[in-house]
């Protein structure tokens, strides 16, 4: 069963149950293959359904890329803020 989500005057479906566990795991999985060492799926998927949380509301389509690239740029920003601290000493 989907639930709609109000949108101003448009309604979408929520995206629930399999398929947005589904969704999660592969954006896990693919941000995974990338990360390298240094962060574990455990906080991968910590930051996957963050953004899947930020993202609410948004056409369940369009959630897939919408929520990779979220996280993506997340993981940058966190890599990012690693290497200024480390450098800064």
């Amino acid at each position: 069963m989907t639930q709609c989500v109000p949108m101003g005057r448009t309604q979408f479906p929520a995206v629930r149950g399999d398929l947005g566990m589904a969704t999660d795991l592969a954006v896990v999985d693919s941000l995974a293959r990338d990360a390298g060492p240094g962060i574990t799926r455990a906080e991968l998927a910590t930051l996957v359904r963050r953004c899947r949380a930020d993202l609410a509301g948004s056409p369940p389509g369009a959630m897939p890329e919408l929520l990779e690239r979220l996280a993506r740029q997340r993981l940058t920003a966190r890599r990012e803020a690693a290497r200024s601290a480390a450098a800064a000493g």
